[in-house]
């Protein structure tokens, strides 16, 4: 049986992801289910999704709800783009890519990292997001979020996102995925340098993830 430890970690609400520590679990039953699709289950729920006011990384928060009587195991890298429209049109929708429990932390073992959701409980969850309206204010802290169907404008950039992400678990871009987002928009690398500060190696991976070629 593979063996099963819970990582804990510190995402800043811009970048960095630092390791704080580890610890073994005991395993448990779970049934295997990828994010975003777990909204499609009529007993789970994505609710309370809100804002902690920062544009890019671990920004989001939210709590999952299931009914279906076993243990969810959700991976922690999405398979989809959670698109989030912001209830106050004024400030800016984001895209999730990424799901922790609420203090950072998350499971893994042989078969990658991901967290569990017990049935008939309530599970306060973090999400890694990014801005994506370059034109509104930036979220504040309290802002409410819902589940909405990705623009798609921004389909190609965040499918290569998500597929960069996948391969490069470990390393932290959280700064390019956010230009890249914002260039998928239209929008110029010197009018985002102006509100959102980025260096030469960010722009290479950002305009590598709005083409693909990587």
């Amino acid at each position: 049986m593979n063996e099963r430890r819970r990582l804990c970690l510190c995402l800043l609400l811009t970048a960095s992801i630092l390791i704080l520590g580890v610890s073994i679990a005991s395993a448990l039953s779970f049934s295997a289910i990828d994010f975003p699709s777990v909204l499609a289950v009529e007993d789970i729920r994505l609710v309370d999704i809100r804002s902690t006011g920062g544009s890019s990384g671990a920004v989001l928060r939210g709590t999952i709800s299931q009914n279906t009587g076993s243990v969810l195991r959700v991976p922690v890298s999405f398979a989809d783009a959670l698109y989030l429209e912001n209830l106050d049109e004024s400030r800016q929708n984001m895209l999730a890519t990424m799901i922790l429990y609420d203090d950072g932390s998350y499971y893994y073992d042989d078969e990658g990292s991901f967290i569990e959701v017990e049935s008939g409980s309530l599970t306060d969850v973090l999400l890694v997001g990014y801005c994506a309206n370059f034109e509104r204010d930036n979220p504040e802290p309290g802002d409410s979020f819902v589940v909405t169907e990705m623009p798609g404008e921004l389909q190609t950039v965040t499918d290569n996102l998500l597929r960069y992400q996948a391969m490069h678990r470990n390393e932290d871009f959280v700064v390019a995925a956010q230009v890249a987002v914002w260039l998928a928009q239209g929008k110029q690398l010197e009018d985002i340098q102006q509100v959102f500060p980025f260096t030469e190696d960010d722009e290479a991976l950002a305009l590598l993830l709005v083409s693909g070629g990587f």
